[in-house]
């Protein structure tokens, strides 16, 4: 039997994914489009229910879902592997903890059809649904929306959670670095805006995905600690000036310090509110300064033991 035609492929990588997957996956597969799509999830040797929870979706959508496995550890080497199986001429990205809204395939296509865009991306915001104090103060915060990465001081880049470009582009800049294990969105669309310098990049507003966000104190260290990593092999590797100084360095160390200080005098607004997350939203920025700071100078001094953790 001939294989179905399709215009886009969805690729999902996961690891460790129970949690989130089957919400991702079950948002794709529902999508409002008459665009021919498929979705190809990429196990990457998950040692949880993820991988079995991706095939039996796939046993249930034959037509739409392709579940293919990478062993190389990190979601680029994942990635690459759904750019290698990759049948649609547009290719899209999302994450496992990301829900896309029915619109989005549909609102992301339109834009990739138009030849003087070189890549597309949507907001990404918080699930509404998550009610921990950390998810909460992520939201916040909007620590992953687009307007942080669309302001990058070496320039502007769309976040793979929500990201779309041409598969020939992508093969072109032999896709994503794999020795990456944060930071490779921003690498990757560098080197295709290298590769096609006046292709405009489009914010799509319809194109919405709703994040997961990080639920302890203990993952919302290890997910800037990852930022902290990628700062500097970024800057190694595109030849920026190293993300730290003393001046910077010394600003951190006195907004750690002083971090349980302002918490107190935020009290009575908190009160007032009825809103604990603004009382204690000075200790958790403190949380994050000292997990990027971490990484970095976990990647100036011990490159050697970066890892996806």
């Amino acid at each position: 039997m001939a294989e179905r035609e399709v215009e886009a492929s969805v690729i999902v990588p996961f690891f460790r994914a129970a949690a989130t997957l089957q919400g991702c996956l079950e948002a794709l597969v529902r999508q409002d489009t008459d665009v021919a799509y498929e979705i190809i999830a990429v196990d990457n040797v998950s040692d949880d229910a993820s991988g079995d929870l991706a095939r039996e979706m796939m046993r249930a959508h034959p037509d739409l879902l392709r579940v293919v496995t990478e062993e190389t550890p990190g979601s680029y080497s994942a990635r690459n592997a759904g750019l290698t199986a990759a049948r649609g001429r547009l290719v899209l990205f999302t994450d496992a903890d990301c829900r896309p809204a029915p619109s989005w395939m549909s609102s992301m296509v339109v834009e990739l059809r138009d030849d003087l865009v070189l890549m597309v991306g949507g907001e990404v915001v918080a699930d509404p649904e998550q009610r921990s104090l950390v998810a909460r103060y992520s939201a916040r915060e909007e620590v992953l929306s687009q307007s942080h990465t669309l302001r990058h001081p070496r320039g502007p880049f769309i976040q793979t959670a929500n990201l779309g470009v041409r598969l020939a582009d992508a093969r072109a800049v032999d896709g994503f670095d794999a020795t990456l294990f944060s930071g490779g969105d921003a690498d990757f669309c560098w080197r295709l805006r290298r590769l096609r310098p006046a292709g405009a990049l489009r914010l799509v507003g319809a194109a919405i995905v709703q994040h997961v966000h990080r639920e302890t104190l203990w993952d919302l260290y290890r997910q800037y600690r990852r930022y902290g990593q990628s700062d500097v092999l970024l800057a190694k590797k595109h030849g920026a000036s190293l993300p730290h100084t003393l001046v910077k360095l010394g600003v951190d160390f006195l907004r750690v310090v002083c971090s349980p200080i302002l918490a107190l005098l935020l009290a009575p607004f908190a009160l007032v509110k009825r809103d604990v997350v603004v009382m204690l939203s000075p200790l958790l920025r403190a949380v994050r300064v000292l997990g990027r700071r971490r990484g970095q100078v976990q990647a100036l001094l011990l490159p050697g033991r970066l890892h996806r953790a």
